[in-house]
């Protein structure tokens, strides 16, 4: 019997980052993000013998194991390790992942993928599956486990799909889906036809490490003449900004909120931004584009660009045909997607 999970990755607009210690600790952070219809698939077949045999596509890797007692943690896919030591299965098994996006894409990739493998585990094991429990879940095994750094958002965006506005203090996280399958308060389809319309996701070509990015601006936070902290309180506001234009219908408001984030962003650490992706800014912003930001911590990874109406195709075709000077092949790559409103799904085959 094979076990399936898909779980599509996350687009931050505002307040990224706001989500993270010190920050959502010390005061309350705020995220408006979506999920989107690039996804993480994780498929586990048993087997009739007791050996285990871990595979991830993305990074054509391999490991093979007696079982999972033997699995060291060694650099070599280590979150699917993790997760597999958190659950205990009598068989042997094939745990096989792949994505439809680039690693180190800003997307949120990493915890998507987190949810993805402990939802297959857990269908195997006939444990119940929630959303909400699996974005904790996916959390903890992330923070906890494999020791990296980061807030929530991405796990509950991933595990929610749909638009969402997310509270963080401390370790509680309030939920306000905007359109979506667990909807509360719901924006008027006409704004999220137009926002998706006008939305271009760039991949810069250049993956980023988030978790380091992330530990520099935690160590910035502290300093007393480190811009980090009021840049954390004004990326706050914009979340709340934000979602007050969307119910308004107001996105030539969000477009504008957009900039003010990457504004703001870049002041969290001088890590988050660089010449590249000013150079990939301004090409866009005089071709079509009103507005752009990074995804995620920075420095590397996706641009999600809003583009005055109709030109959206224009700035895309530009973009397809920049060439990088060291390679022969396009400098980037267009992610085409639609909002995604389903959030984690399981099924069987």
């Amino acid at each position: 019997m094979k076990f399936h999970a898909r779980v599509p990755v996350r687009i931050d607009f505002l307040g990224g980052i706001t989500d993270c210690p010190p920050f959502s600790d010390e005061h309350e952070g705020a995220v408006l993000n979506a999920g989107i219809s690039r996804y993480i698939y994780a498929t586990l077949e048993l087997t009739n013998d007791k050996n285990i045999c871990l595979t991830s596509k993305d990074f054509n890797s391999s490991v093979e194991a007696l079982n999972v007692d033997a699995l060291e943690l060694d650099g070599n896919l280590d979150l699917m390790k993790v997760c597999l030591k958190r659950f205990t299965l009598d068989t042997g098994f094939k745990l096989t992942t792949y994505s439809d996006v680039p690693p180190g894409s800003g997307l949120g990739s990493s915890a998507s993928l987190t949810i993805a493998i402990l939802a297959v585990l857990k269908q195997a094991l006939g444990q119940s599956i929630t959303p909400h429990e699996m974005a904790s879940l996916a959390f903890a095994v992330e923070r906890e486990d494999l020791g990296t750094f980061g807030g929530s958002q991405d796990q509950f965006g991933a595990a929610l799909g749909g638009i969402n506005y997310l509270t963080f203090h401390g370790k509680d996280v309030g939920i306000q889906q905007l359109a979506g399958r667990f909807t509360t308060s719901s924006i008027a389809p006409s704004t999220i036809f137009e926002l998706q319309k006008r939305l271009l996701l760039v991949y810069t070509g250049s993956s980023h490490v988030s978790s380091d990015i992330l530990r520099d601006m935690q160590k910035s936070y502290y300093q007393p003449e480190s811009e980090t902290k009021e840049a954390m309180h004004k990326l706050k506001e914009l979340a709340d900004k934000g979602k007050a234009a969307l119910f308004k219908g107001d996105l030539e408001t969000f477009a504008s909120l957009i900039n003010e984030n990457w504004y703001w962003h870049k002041k969290l650490h001088a890590s988050c931004g660089s010449p590249e992706l000013e150079e990939l800014y301004k090409l866009a912003t005089e071709n079509g584009a009103i507005s752009g930001k990074t995804c995620g911590a920075g420095g590397g990874g996706c641009i999600v660009f809003y583009c005055k109406d109709g030109e959206r195709a224009t700035l895309r075709k530009l973009l397809e045909k920049q060439y990088s000077q060291t390679a022969n092949q396009p400098q980037y790559n267009i992610l085409d997607f639609v909002f995604d409103y389903e959030g984690l799904q399981v099924w069987q085959t």
